[in-house]
């Protein structure tokens, strides 16, 4: 077998498989989607906030951090429509702590109240 064909025929058989995968690929999108992690994490979020708009977002992690930016991003994701502003002066906050049991030291703060604990880190407060 010359070079040349050997290249053809290995060429064919790439595109063969790439063909192949994409197909297996779809099939299992389209035959039974798996349900949204993000979406049934947040889901109680999502209903504690709606009306909001907009609303605030304290988490332990750090936000200029990888883990933090991933949650933060996560829960922007999954509470949309609403509105999440990191940092901020919203009145009306989310808490998504990778530590929950860090919730009952965080509402020492003199100007937060819980409005809503939701389980799971997961937390909606109000500033006073």
């Amino acid at each position: 077998m010359s070079a040349r064909r050997l290249l053809w025929w290995w060429a064919g058989a790439c595109a063969a498989a790439g063909i192949f995968c994409a197909a297996f690929e779809a099939a299992q999108l389209f035959w039974q989607p798996a349900p949204d992690p993000i979406a049934n994490r947040y889901a109680p979020a999502r209903e504690a906030l709606r009306g909001a708009g907009v609303a605030g977002f304290l988490s332990d992690d750090p936000l200029d951090g990888d883990a933090g930016a991933l949650r933060f991003h996560r829960a922007l994701y999954g509470v949309a429509p609403t509105v999440l502003r990191p940092n901020s002066q919203e009145r009306v906050l989310l808490v998504d702590l990778a530590h929950p049991e860090r919730l009952a030291r965080l509402l020492t703060a003199p100007d937060l109240r819980l409005r809503k604990d939701l389980g799971n880190g997961l937390a909606v407060v109000e500033k006073r």
